[in-house]
């Protein structure tokens, strides 16, 4: 049986190395090579969340104790198929709340010349 699921794997998989752009005129994606790869060899891409703090300024970043192996090992997996990125930081955040709350924030570092639209995609 031929699913949707399989026309998407196929579609990546016959244009690996180019840039997908899906449905240009609504809600679009675009996927770059290093995304297509990323999904063919493990199924995800990075998720991300928006957190809204309110007052940002009360937000502070520090240097983490401890980074989970777990995070760790997932970036370098990920980060290992992505070669725009050339640095990568983990970084902690947290504000007052209400409720206090903390985090990791990941930091990404990609060349000038690549574009910050390109980065922000990885």
């Amino acid at each position: 049986m031929f699913n949707r699921a399989h026309a998407g794997r196929m579609l990546m998989e016959v244009s690996r190395g180019s840039t997908l752009m899906l449905n240009p005129n609504d809600t679009s994606c675009t996927l770059y090579p290093e995304e297509i790869a990323a999904l063919l060899e493990t199924g995800t891409l990075a998720s991300f969340a928006n957190i809204h703090t309110g007052d940002s300024g009360d937000a502070t970043v520090y240097v983490p104790e401890m980074v989970p192996e777990g995070l760790k090992q997932s970036l370098r997996t990920f980060l290992s198929t992505v070669p725009i990125v050339e640095r990568s930081y983990v970084a902690g955040i947290k504000w007052p709340g209400p409720p206090p709350s903390q985090s990791l924030l990941v930091i990404l570092a990609c060349p000038p010349d690549q574009g910050s639209a390109r980065c922000a995609q990885c």
